[in-house]
């Protein structure tokens, strides 16, 4: 497995300001210009989110465990185009979800699937909902300079230490490529970022988690590891609990954004990016280690 980490790792470490460039050349750029929700002042491009794709792809082929099913790798991938196509011009959010539905059903057919209950009727909507949730969790938090990147990483290594307690060699495999994957995107996008993961990278990122919580969920009627799994993709998914509430309650849409996350009330006190991103970061790891320490 550690072969295949340094070289995710060393993949997307070189490809990330190589494909930022390309990004910025072909004007695949996040312009703040007349978007009140975007806190940066200057364009920042896309495609760090394919660098650490690309990394983490590359990792699993010099690996024996953790490889992906090909039905899973096409949903994946359908995940990631969907996020590229709204990075350069908005998609539909109902597009977005049926195209995060089929990936759910991809993943079904490839024989995961949430098992905690295991009825037909409850595995499926569950695993439905796991996989689009994860999806969009990770792209709500992803509002702010290396914040989904580095609960990503926290989450990555929850992940990896469950595998690890369990004994599960994919998901340990898993969890420590796409760890290390992230780890060599970090440097770029630590604020100030110089490149941003993108609607496509936070959605492939999203759909690798909440593959990984479906694997630890897998088990039936095991509920410590049901909830271990919650626990260790804690803060994206309370965060959107949060906002959905907020915006149901307030009248507006669910897919609508707003500056009301966790992120945004702890900047609103005077705080600064890093300053917020470690408290983030402390708290998922928090969240991830009563996980951990819940796996049974």
């Amino acid at each position: 497995m550690l072969s295949g980490m340094a070289l995710a790792f060393g993949v997307s470490l070189i490809l990330t300001p190589i494909l930022a460039a390309l990004a910025r050349k072909t004007g695949l750029v996040d312009n703040p210009v007349g978007d009140s929700l975007k806190i940066h002042r200057k364009p920042i491009p896309y495609l760090g989110g394919a660098a650490v794709l690309l990394g983490m792809l590359s990792g699993l082929l010099a690996v024996s465990s953790g490889k992906l099913p090909y039905a899973v790798l096409i949903g994946m991938l359908l995940v990631f185009w969907v996020g590229l196509v709204d990075d350069a011009q908005e998609v539909n959010p109902k597009i977005r979800l049926l195209f995060q539905l089929l990936a759910g059903t991809l993943v079904l057919a490839a024989g995961f699937s949430v098992n905690v209950i295991p009825c037909l009727w409850v595995v499926i909507p569950l695993t439905l909902f796991y996989i689009a949730g994860a999806i969009n969790a990770v792209n709500v938090i992803d509002g702010m300079d290396g914040l989904a990147t580095g609960i990503g990483i926290v989450s990555c290594l929850g992940f990896m230490i469950a595998g690890i307690i369990i004994g599960d060699g994919w998901l340990t495999s898993l969890a420590g490529i796409l760890l290390a994957a992230l780890f060599g995107f970090l440097p770029y996008n630590f604020s100030p970022a110089t490149v941003f993961l993108g609607d496509a990278g936070s959605g492939f990122i999203g759909m690798v988690l909440g593959l990984m919580a479906m694997r630890l969920s897998s088990q039936a009627y095991n509920w410590h590891r049901f909830m271990a799994a919650i626990l260790i993709i804690g803060i994206p998914v309370f965060d959107m609990a949060f906002a959905i509430a907020r915006r149901k309650l307030s009248g507006k849409p669910i897919f609508a954004g707003d500056r009301s996350h966790i992120y945004d009330i702890l900047g609103n006190k005077g705080l600064s990016q890093r300053t917020v991103w470690g408290i983030m970061v402390v708290a998922a790891a928090v969240l991830a280690g009563i996980g951990c320490a819940a796996v049974r």
